[in-house]
């Protein structure tokens, strides 16, 4: 985890308030790095809208299954690598927006050349029963100029 954010980088840079989102796209990214769907799914808020480029926007229940048969997708051709940039974490309530870059490394399990894709993404993040969960994600690719 060379170029990853870890748990203390993270704590040591946000405010207790914004801490439970930084360790929740900590998960995240563990997660994705892992290839542990259940991990993953299990930060999702059950009316999750995924607006995923390249993808149909989808919803709830729909947007579960989708998210999750892309992973399984991935992971059984490649070995994945997800590096996090947050930007900014906002608090309002019991909702909380975070913003940055991800950096995805897919190294092909039968070789060759790892493919590099950085997006930018903008996450809503809603608290509910003591925990915060993904309700809302759309990413795009980053442009360069």
């Amino acid at each position: 985890m060379g170029n990853a954010v870890s748990q203390a980088d993270t704590a040591a840079s946000t405010t207790d308030h914004e801490l439970p989102i930084a360790l929740a796209k900590t998960e995240f990214r563990d997660a994705w790095n892992t290839g542990d769907a259940g991990r993953l799914l299990e930060l999702l808020d059950p009316g999750l809208v995924d607006m995923s480029e390249g993808f149909p926007t989808r919803f709830g229940a729909e947007a579960h299954a989708a998210l999750a048969a892309r992973m399984e997708e991935t992971w059984a051709r490649h070995r994945a690598e997800l590096t996090v940039i947050i930007i900014a974490i906002r608090i309002a309530g019991d909702y909380a927006c975070d913003y940055g870059w991800h950096k995805w490394t897919l190294t092909p399990k039968s070789g060759g050349d790892p493919q590099v894709r950085r997006t930018r993404y903008l996450e809503l993040w809603r608290h509910s029963a003591g925990s915060w969960k993904l309700a809302n994600y759309a990413e795009s690719d980053e442009l360069s100029k």
